[in-house]
């Protein structure tokens, strides 16, 4: 149709850009982008042209491709080993906290367009050197020390190792295999439960979707009815002006008004 395959190419810009990318198509403005800067694969989740122009514009978090080669070279297998069973997303929504915590720019991403999955658990060992979320079997860089201008998050992480060297000091307690069992069942649990909250979370901003969306088509398809509805009518009574309905009615005759509420039932 005419003006429905430029309508559908508007789409694919945003309203910004500049000559420089204007004229690339998302797969040449991809691989303009991924020739310097660590990103998803072109059809991972989330990787739209808007993010791409963001990462190309150093307004989310970005790293060259080459850091985190280098970054790599020194980790060992249990650097890179998942520890535990945080969700996808769950981890995205750390990640973004602590890069905003520590003044860094987040992802581009949010829990609600989790990206490749290889590609986020290596862009979260690289973020997340110490392990602060977690995730990760051994920290592969060990956290700062702690300073005035440390961050959250640091304070955090200090303040609950403490607490464990304080709780394991008596050696009888660090051999007590029911203790142990014990403590690892509480962290499993809790880890399902905040795995289940964010699941919880996503169902809920999907199902607040579906509902806008509901209400969008309905609107659209009562509009159509509308529109259909007077066309037959102007075709089965032609002394029936569209301009009149348009007008707010009061031309038309009760007899015709009938008419168009029977055709717009049918």
């Amino acid at each position: 149709m005419i003006g429905f395959q430029r309508g559908l190419m508007a789409q694919d810009k945003t309203s910004d850009e500049g000559p420089d990318t204007a004229a690339l198509k998302k797969q040449e403005l991809y691989d303009a982008v991924a020739e310097t800067w660590f990103i998803p694969p072109s059809d991972s989740k989330g990787v739209t042209r808007e993010y791409l122009l963001q990462v190309r514009r150093d307004q989310v978090y970005r790293v060259s491709t080459m850091q985190i080669k280098q970054f790599e070279v020194e980790l060992t297998a249990e650097m890179q080993r998942r520890a535990s069973n945080i969700n996808n997303s769950v981890l995205i929504k750390k990640l973004n906290y602590l890069l905003s915590t520590t003044g860094r720019k987040q992802l581009g991403f949010t829990e609600f367009d989790v990206p490749d999955q290889a590609w986020l658990y290596r862009i979260a060992r690289y973020i997340d050197a110490s392990s602060i979320t977690e995730f990760f079997e051994r920290p592969a860089k060990p956290e700062p020390a702690l300073t005035t201008a440390s961050s959250v998050l640091s304070k955090i992480y200090h303040g609950r190792m403490s607490a464990s060297i304080w709780l394991f000091r008596n050696s009888a307690v660090k051999q007590n295999r029911k203790l142990w069992e014990a403590l690892k069942l509480i962290s499993e649990t809790y880890r399902a439960s905040i795995n289940n909250q964010m699941s919880l979370h996503i169902l809920e901003h999907e199902i607040t979707q579906i509902r806008e969306k509901q209400v969008s088509l309905q609107t659209s398809l009562d509009d159509m009815v509308s529109k259909a509805s007077l066309t037959y009518t102007a075709i089965e009574e032609p002394g029936l002006r569209p301009e009149d309905v348009l007008a707010g009615g009061n031309s038309v005759s009760p007899a015709l008004r009938e008419i168009l509420i029977r055709n717009a039932r049918l």
